[in-house]
């Protein structure tokens, strides 16, 4: 099998004294914390990126070496916070992790009243968690468990967690309770989970070791409270360990040692020396600020360069694939714009002038461009001249593939390996023409019996990956991207956690656009029969129809100047229909308010062509009266129609112009038809 690796840095290697650091913790707290039976709470404070969930997992490594050569008893329970999207599923995670660890400690006692309670109450964590789910009044949900509580002998939690001291200090186990992830949270989410902290801190013998951006967490309070966020978490925050920033030497160091310890497996010769210069004196080094930034870049370069090795210009492939890992955007235009020069005969081999790179936004991308175009640097160090600005070789960057031999099958296994990364097999996918193949393997219902997942972090994972590539060519490319996301929740033993956290990622916001959100969440709401869902997320998507709704409604309001102001200028798509259908169903007057006021020949051919017309071999065949009237009322048709007889001759192209004349035509003759399955659907 063909393997796509991650080359994330390996387990163990402390690359940025990182396990040095974690000793010092875990040595400290010991001093700290003595024989005290009183929890303490440690908050290890980050930057996005700064290795924050790799410094716990040294800290967990460091705190099971230390035990082993000791006598007392103790439990490490890592607790990811991203994922539960409201307090009570953050607080029923929390207590049956917690449960379920102290009611397997051995204690000197009798243990079968102690584990009875705690067995009853987990029953009853459950019994809410899936009451949730098929209960339609949240009212009644809450009465229901309450009987079941007094049914059962369900003691209080106050008595749970006595009980459970009781065990901690009997056992003399001590616990560590590592959480991460809270920075991932929103804000409302940030405070459940303090607010969750807050009544569980009184646990005996127990460490509370939490890791955080603590900038990103005081805001959270201060948006949710109205209150001095840093006093509020001095209140909650014992020991207080700060994440060192990267320098830039160490990230420097970081960067060439990836960079040559890679090249050197593909065999590939590198002048490190000669590069450098690119690194600091042309501002490639401006891209990187955390590991993470590190290994999005080393992802996309493993499996990009290997197949162009010797075929391009080392240095040049190494800065255009920075540029397209960290400006996307740009990437993308790229080409167009050397193409367009290309195509009007003004292309020369030695440079494009600065006003061609000074269309660009981004400082950094400019200062990198500038490099690669106007810099005389000869070769890679390999005696390579195949430089990124030659009209013979410039398309050879970006006509990116992988070896015939990787089947559908390969992409598949290397898909769900631990050391594999989730956007790069996608991409392989796209480019070796094999991702539908790839999404309708993911979408099987039967993946669940021979594949498992652990990481949350795959539906994020799916989602960017999705968000930076061209949108699906139809509905029906959409919804094959969605099984396929949605069909990765059967592989999660706890698939309610994981049906949140897929459904965290396509929560909209009112002021960021965000498209392939939108697009599954519009689809979803709209036609789940079609998807062939797990029954915890078609159960959460008919309970909560009306909020995904309400989220969607808040979408569309949000951005329809933005979105009206693209049907009437921009290259709108199917994806653009989708947000005038759903504003339409949604909220009329809304559509017809912004209609009106931004109406153009452009935009009326947009909505007749894509909704009104009844195709008859690919030519239109009559208009569709039902849909008229939906989308042109009686009031707003005269107008319409002023406005078709109006236009000029250079407004539009002269085919979409002779559309509108057909149009009009129509509704002079009357000419309806019902629409097709297609159009229904």
């Amino acid at each position: 099998m063909t393997h796509i690796i991650n080359p994330d840095s390996a387990p163990g290697e402390d690359i940025l004294g990182r396990k040095a650091f974690a000793a010092q913790i875990v040595e400290g707290l010991g001093l700290f914390f003595g024989d005290r039976k009183e929890s303490l709470v440690v908050g290890i404070s980050g930057k996005w990126g700064s290795g924050k969930s790799t410094l716990l997992d040294y800290i967990q490594e460091d705190l099971e070496d230390r035990y082993k050569s000791s006598e007392r008893p103790f439990k490490v329970i890592k607790f990811n916070s991203w994922g539960h999207t409201a307090e009570a599923d953050l607080e029923r995670s929390f207590l049956e992790k917690v449960l379920e660890t102290v009611s397997k400690l051995n204690w000197k006692e009798k243990t079968s009243a102690a584990n009875d309670k705690f067995k009853k109450y987990l029953g009853y964590l459950d019994y809410v968690k899936f009451a949730g789910h098929f209960h339609p009044v949240i009212k009644n949900m809450l009465e229901g468990a309450e009987e079941y509580r007094k049914k059962v002998n369900v003691v209080s939690l106050e008595e749970i967690k006595e009980t459970a001291n009781g065990r901690l200090e009997e056992s003399g186990t001590r616990l560590y309770i590592l959480i991460d992830d809270l920075d991932r949270l929103a804000p409302a989410e940030i405070t459940a989970l303090f607010r969750i902290l807050k009544v569980n801190l009184n646990l005996s013998n127990t460490i509370f070791i939490l890791a955080y951006d603590k900038q990103v967490i005081i805001q959270a309070l201060e948006k949710e409270y109205g209150l001095d966020g840093e006093q509020y978490l001095e209140k909650i925050i014992q020991v207080d360990f700060h994440i060192p920033q990267i320098s830039e030497a160490q990230m420097e160091l970081l960067f060439f040692e990836r960079l040559a310890d890679f090249l050197k497996k593909v065999n590939v010769k590198f002048d490190a020396g000669a590069f450098r210069t690119v690194w600091r004196i042309h501002g490639l080094n401006e891209y990187f600020r955390s590991i993470r930034d590190l290994n999005r870049y080393f992802n996309n370069l493993v499996f990009s360069l290997p197949h162009v090795a010797g075929k391009v210009n080392l240095f040049d492939f190494l800065v255009l694939d920075a540029i397209k890992t960290f400006d996307a955007q740009t990437y993308h235009r790229l080409y167009d714009h050397i193409t367009e020069v290309y195509r009007k005969g003004i292309w020369q081999r030695i440079a494009i002038d600065e006003p061609f790179i000074a269309r660009y936004e981004k400082e950094t991308t400019k200062a990198l461009l500038g490099y690669l175009f106007v810099r005389q640097h000869s070769d890679d160090g390999n005696g390579n001249q195949k430089r990124f600005r030659d009209r013979e070789y410039f398309e050879r960057y970006f006509a990116l593939g992988v070896p015939s031999k990787v089947s559908s099958f390969d992409l598949l296994e290397n898909f769900f390996l631990k050391e594999s990364s989730a956007q790069v097999v996608l991409a392989a996918a796209l480019a070796s023409g094999k991702l539908p193949e790839l999404l309708g393997r993911l979408g099987e219902e039967s993946l669940s019996g021979s594949h498992k997942l652990e990481s949350l972090n795959v539906f994020s994972d799916f989602i960017e990956f999705f968000s930076s590539r061209s949108e699906p060519a139809d509905l029906e490319e959409a919804i094959l991207r969605m099984k396929a996301y949605f069909n990765l929740v059967r592989l999660f033993d706890d698939q309610h956690r994981a049906t949140l956290a897929a459904l965290a990622k396509l929560k909209l916001e009112k002021d960021r656009t965000d498209r392939t959100a939108f697009l599954f969440l519009h689809v979803l709401v709209r036609y789940v029969a079609l998807l062939n869902l797990p029954k915890e997320v078609d159960s959460y998507i008919r309970l909560n129809a009306d909020k995904l709704n309400e989220n969607l409604l808040v979408y569309l309001h949000g951005h329809s100047i933005h979105q009206f102001h693209t049907l009437s200028t921009g290259s709108p798509n199917w994806v653009d229909n989708l947000f005038l259908i759903g504003l339409i169903e949604d909220d009329p007057e809304k559509y017809l308010a912004e209609f009106t006021e931004r109406m153009s020949p452009k935009l009326i051919w947009f909505i007749v062509f894509h909704n009104l017309f009844v195709f008859k071999e690919g030519k239109p065949d009559g208009v569709i009266k039902s849909y008229l009237d939906l989308f042109f009322p009686t009031a707003v048709l005269s107008m319409v129609l002023r406005m078709i007889r109006e236009t000029q001759a250079g407004q539009m192209r002269e085919e979409q112009r002779q559309d509108l004349g057909y149009f009009e035509n129509c509704i002079r003759q009357q000419r309806y038809s019902e629409p097709d399955q297609d159009q229904k659907k």
